[in-house]
């Protein structure tokens, strides 16, 4: 989730802001990405830092990215912000640093637990691809104060820092950049119509899904923050009259909105349908960054409660409910041990 201020929205779901890949779910955003730098990316070996167990992990959240933003730097909103350059990334992957959001800060001992959609999609494609880096798990305030203060005021999560201190934001110019630089980075976009497959996912993610899920997980993101962090959501994120009317759902209504977030789950079943019995939706024998997308939401309904996240996911499509197996599967223990 991650993290650019946030401006009112309805009732309905998230802010909606969807200039390139600026989102703002109440979790957190994507806002401006950064410039793809020329020159190769390495795949992780004896010198490459082994990925992160994921209880250092914490994803960012944004809402709504609609097409792939353009990777290109924003001097005037993060004047600070330097973009990467092709000495960034040569034949190792030493020095990446993944700025994530979590629930409180490493220092404070208590379990930080992941939830954004956002960032969550950049960890898997390092996975996928075996790149090796160091997680900096942020908390909302951290984010928007220390890391602002280093990389401008409109940074957001994910961030990926390289090597030469240069820095690519936002999870869908991250995943073009990977997918260009890196030897196995076809995997990310597998085919010649991946872009434009992933690039819809990212938009009806955003735009569909992620306002139908948002009312029921807000509260309950709002309860795993800390002090700070939940003094931010509630009044510059996402607003104590709105956040109070959604604490204030009957059972009936958390239903009914989970109803209504499982109906729209019905275009992913048929596209399942089309590859099976493939297990990812490009019908390959691995996810791909299209995947990512999706499961991302995925990730961050599992805030709502067991109940909500089987009735949406499970319980009313059968081949939606197995492909978020075969993603946790994919994910593995170091990754999903920190899921709420």
């Amino acid at each position: 989730m991650t993290d650019t201020p946030s401006a009112a929205a309805s009732d309905a779901g998230t802010d909606i802001k969807v200039p390139g890949d600026a989102s703002t779910l109440e979790v957190g955003v994507e806002p401006a990405a950064s410039s793809a730098p020329s020159g190769p990316i390495g795949v992780a070996g004896a010198d490459t830092p082994a990925l992160t167990p994921a209880s250092e992990h914490a994803p960012a959240s944004e809402t709504h990215e609609s097409a792939p933003p353009s990777l290109s730097v924003d001097t005037e909103v993060a004047p600070t912000l330097r973009e990467a350059e092709s000495s960034a990334l040569s034949s190792q992957t030493d020095g990446l640093v993944l700025y994530d959001l979590t629930t409180h800060r490493t220092s404070s001992g208590t379990p930080q637990k992941a939830f954004s959609p956002h960032t969550l999609k950049t960890i898997l494609d390092l996975k996928l691809l075996g790149i090796g880096y160091e997680r900096k798990r942020m908390t909302f305030t951290q984010i928007r104060g220390e890391l602002a203060e280093r990389l401008g005021e409109n940074i957001t999560v994910p961030t990926l820092e390289l090597s030469d201190g240069s820095h690519l934001t936002d999870s869908w110019a991250i995943a073009e950049y990977l997918s260009s630089k890196h030897p196995q980075g076809a995997l990310l976009f597998p085919s010649s119509s991946s872009r434009s497959y992933a690039s819809f996912l990212n938009t009806w993610t955003q735009t569909v899904l992620g306002p139908l899920i948002g009312p029921l997980t807000r509260p309950a993101v709002w309860e795993l923050l800390d002090e700070d962090s939940k003094e931010y959501f509630e009044h510059k994120k996402v607003g104590s009259s709105r956040l109070a009317a959604m604490r204030a759902y009957t059972s009936a209504e958390r239903e009914a909105k989970a109803a209504a977030t499982a109906s729209a789950l019905a275009p992913l079943e048929a596209a399942l349908g089309v590859v099976a019995p493939a297990k990812f939706l490009e019908g390959g024998e691995k996810p791909s960054h299209a995947d990512f997308v999706v499961f991302g939401w995925y990730v961050f309904s599992r805030t709502a409660g067991r109940a909500i996240t089987r009735d949406i996911w499970h319980t009313h499509h059968a081949k939606v409910g197995a492909w978020v197996k075969n993603m946790l599967e994919f994910a593995g223990e170091e990754i999903t041990r920190d899921f709420v």
